[in-house]
C-alpha cells in the first residue's frame, strides 16, 4: 500500500485476509488504507475472528483460542503456517476510526457467548467481542481526516 497514492481510491476491501497480517504490523496496514481512500469513499471488510482450526475440526468451539494465555498462544499456536490474530472485533473498530473511518454497517455472525471457555487473561473481554466470530464492516471515511502514517 504504500506505493498507492494518498486519497487516490473509492473502495478499499477485504474478505478474510486482515486477521492474517501480523499483529506487530496490521495496525499501518488499516492506516495505510484510509490514506490511500478518498474523503466519502468505503471500506469494506470482513474478517474471520474464529479459530480456524474449528474450519477443520466441527468439535473445536469457534473461540478456542481465547482458552489459551498469551504465553501458550505464543509458543505453540503462533505460526507462520496458517497464522491468525486474535484482535478482537472492538479492537478493529478503534483502528478503522484511527484512521479516519466511520461505521456504516455492521453485520456480525456470533456465536453464543456463555458456550466460550476463556482464560483469565480474556475474562474482562466484553461479551460482544467474545461472541463475534465474522464482522462485516462497512465503512465510509470521514470528510477531512489527517493523515495518521
Amino acid at each position: 500500500l504504500d506505493s498507492i497514492a494518498d486519497a487516490s481510491q473509492q473502495l478499499v476491501c477485504s474478505f478474510h485476509v486482515l486477521e492474517h497480517i501480523d499483529e506487530d504490523i496490521v495496525e499501518r496496514h488499516v492506516d495505510n488504507m484510509g490514506r490511500v481512500l478518498r474523503p466519502g469513499g468505503f471500506q469494506v471488510h470482513q474478517l474471520g475472528l474464529d479459530d480456524h482450526l474449528a474450519h477443520y475440526d466441527r468439535a473445536v468451539h469457534n473461540k478456542n483460542y481465547l482458552r489459551y494465555s498469551e504465553r501458550t498462544w505464543h509458543l505453540f499456536f503462533r505460526n507462520r503456517v496458517q497464522y491468525f490474530s486474535r484482535i478482537p472485533r472492538s479492537r478493529w473498530l478503534s483502528m478503522f476510526e484511527r484512521s479516519g473511518m466511520r461505521l456504516l454497517e455492521d453485520f456480525s455472525v456470533t456465536c453464543d457467548p456463555a458456550t466460550v471457555r476463556v482464560h483469565r487473561d480474556f475474562v474482562a473481554m466484553s461479551v460482544v467481542d467474545r461472541a463475534c466470530v465474522i464482522p462485516t464492516f462497512v465503512m465510509v471515511k470521514n470528510a477531512a481526516v489527517a493523515r495518521t502514517v
